[in-house]
């Protein structure tokens, strides 16, 4: 935390008593390839790698070592929009919204060389951050598409209880709380000279110390799953009404307060000129406590 003023003691003193996000997450990347698609053929021992970014004459390939012409190689895109043989579907870095994703990308599969990662990383429910630009960004798959280089693949640990879903992880870091945290660890600086985020800024993100034999942490989690589940728009916001109950949700987790929601709010207020903080100011602190916690 490098930007700290009086009335943020009682919200960081709060979340000192609680876990980070890695105990309760893994955190991968996708397919080591730019959204282009861009792969270069090694005429010596004819796998496949990523197009490199420089622009050199000759490149080395990653694989035999042997030198390659660039200029000369056999080289091809395996990322499309058009649906043909052996495609699925990938997600890049600016497909993913706020809750959710859409894309009209796809990436042909089976490249020798190209390195895939497991097709267990893609199945099933996954959160997927986005990399680049200020804020955070975290949308919900449930399309089994892959991912690119830019794009962090975050999905509960099998060992953590049943109501840890994606969704809840996803509500958790699309919340206010999670953005303001971002904001005072960036300071005001850090939007201009790193305007992205590490995979070690993702896993130490705080996480509630959750107590599973407490009824209302189940209801809370269970509550949270429902309404993501449930305003799933593809590629759209959701509802305000959804929401502000699942922001409301949150800060039981966390036990905060509507007074420290509004300093939360005011916090976000003060880089609102940045999209990814604007849009989380379509509700305010009363919004979302007007029913109580």
């Amino acid at each position: 935390i490098v930007d700290v003023g009086q009335e943020d003691f009682p919200i960081l003193n709060k979340l000192k008593k609680y876990d980070t996000i890695k105990t309760y997450t893994s955190c991968q990347r996708g397919v080591e390839l730019s959204k282009k698609g861009g792969v270069l053929q090694c005429p010596k021992c004819e796998n496949w790698f990523p197009m490199p970014r420089s622009k050199k004459r000759v490149t080395i390939c990653p694989h035999c070592k042997a030198d390659v012409v660039t200029a000369s190689a056999n080289h091809t895109s395996i990322v499309t929009t058009i649906k043909e043989k052996d495609c699925v579907s990938l997600i890049a870095g600016e497909d993913i919204g706020r809750f959710t994703v859409s894309s009209n990308r796809y990436i042909r599969q089976g490249l020798q060389g190209i390195n895939y990662k497991s097709s267990d990383l893609y199945q099933g429910p996954k959160v997927l951050v986005r990399k680049t630009g200020v804020g955070i960004t975290a949308g919900i798959d449930y399309n089994n598409s892959l991912t690119n280089q830019v794009v962090y693949i975050v999905k509960p640990k099998e060992s953590v209880h049943p109501s840890v879903t994606a969704e809840v992880i996803v509500a958790i870091l699309c919340s206010r709380l999670i953005t303001y945290i971002i904001i005072k660890r960036k300071g005001s600086i850090g939007w201009t000279s790193n305007p992205y985020l590490s995979q070690q800024d993702v896993n130490t993100l705080p996480f509630p110390r959750l107590d599973f034999q407490k009824s209302q942490t189940i209801t809370a989690l269970n509550r949270i799953t429902e309404l993501v589940r449930s305003n799933y728009k593809k590629g759209k916001e959701i509802s305000v009404e959804a929401d502000a109950e699942i922001e409301r949700n949150i800060a039981s987790l966390y036990n905060l307060e509507s007074k420290e929601y509004k300093t939360i709010f005011k916090t976000i207020g003060q880089v609102e000129q940045m999209i990814p903080f604007r849009r989380l100011l379509n509700i305010n602190s009363d919004f979302i406590f007007q029913n109580g916690i």
